[in-house]
């Protein structure tokens, strides 16, 4: 937070009506966008990563959710932005009702599955 603040002063902008720095990101005409722009690639980033380099996130591995292709592989680039583009905000995941397959609204349009992956076995010592 302080780096953006001294970047601001750096650039030249004022921030001295503002009471601190959130009111600053989230007010200022010129860096709120490019405060919400970065917010969203960072977002995007994160799931893209792990969604394409193990297919699931933490919260998903805790879960047991995996995301993959149909034949078990893990996601393309191109499909996780697509899924993110596609979410509608977690309403998407309503078609899940309706659908046979039991697949949402982004799963469709990235051409990928969400399973829930088996339990693991637990061993029993003797």
């Amino acid at each position: 937070m302080m780096a953006i603040l001294a970047l601001a002063q750096v650039l030249g902008m004022s921030v001295a009506p503002y009471q601190d720095i959130s009111d600053f990101l989230t007010h200022h005409p010129i860096v709120n966008p490019l405060y919400t722009a970065y917010l969203a690639c960072v977002i995007g980033g994160f799931y893209g990563y792990f969604w394409c380099k193990a297919g699931q996130t933490l919260g998903m591995r805790a879960w047991r959710l995996r995301l993959q292709n149909t034949d078990g592989s893990n996601i393309r680039p191109t499909q996780a932005i697509i899924r993110l583009a596609t979410a509608c905000f977690g309403l998407g995941n309503l078609v899940v009702i309706f659908d046979i397959n039991n697949r949402a609204f982004q799963d469709h349009f990235a051409e990928c599955d969400m399973i829930v992956l088996p339990k693991p076995v637990k061993n029993k010592k003797d």
